[in-house]
C-alpha cells in the first residue's frame, strides 16, 4: 500500500483501486481505466490476466501511483510492465515494457520482488534487485524458464 492525501491505496492487479481512509478508517474503491498508447479514443484492455498481479514495485510520486515488474498467471518469471495510474484522473497510462515477458535493452529485465524508492532531491524512481523465477516459469510451462532463477544485481 501506498498513501497520498490522508488515504492509503491497495492495488492487487484490479482495474479497481481500493483505498482505506485513514480519517475516517473506512475502505472505498474505484474505477479506473487504461489509456490508450495509440492516440485514439477509449481505453486499451486490462493488462493483468485474471485481474491479479503479486511481488510488484510500488510508489506514490506526487499523486501518481507507480507500479513496475511483478508476476502474474501469464508470467511467472515476472514482468517488467511499469506503469503510472493518475489518481486524480483516475486513468493508468503504460510507460514501459510488457506484461509477459519479452526480450527490451530499453528497460529493466522482467522480475518480480524488485524493491524501488524515490530519490528525495529529483523525484525519480529507482529500482533495484528482484528475481526472474525461472523455476515458476518451467512449472507453468512458460517462455524463458530454467532450473535456478536468475537474481539481479542492478539498479
Amino acid at each position: 500500500m501506498v498513501v497520498h492525501n490522508d488515504r492509503a491505496y491497495l492495488f492487487t492487479g484490479r482495474s479497481r483501486i481500493d483505498f482505506f481512509d485513514l480519517i475516517t478508517e473506512t475502505w472505498g474503491s474505484f474505477a479506473t481505466t487504461f489509456k490508450r498508447n495509440d492516440g485514439l479514443y477509449g481505453s486499451d484492455p486490462w493488462p493483468f490476466p485474471n485481474d491479479m498481479l503479486r511481488d510488484y514495485a510500488i510508489q506514490m510520486v506526487d499523486g501518481k501511483l507507480y507500479v513496475f515488474g511483478g508476476s502474474n498467471d501469464k508470467a511467472a518469471l515476472g514482468s517488467n510492465l511499469f506503469i503510472v495510474l493518475d489518481i486524480e484522473k483516475r486513468q493508468w497510462e503504460k510507460l514501459s515494457g510488457t506484461v509477459e515477458p519479452k526480450a527490451d535493452n530499453k528497460c529493466p529485465g522482467p522480475r518480480h520482488c524488485a524493491t524501488s524508492w524515490v530519490d528525495e532531491f529529483d523525484g525519480r524512481i529507482m529500482l533495484m534487485y528482484g528475481e526472474a523465477d525461472r523455476q515458476s516459469a518451467k512449472i507453468a510451462g512458460q517462455p524463458n524458464a530454467g532450473y535456478n532463477g536468475y537474481g539481479y544485481d542492478d539498479l
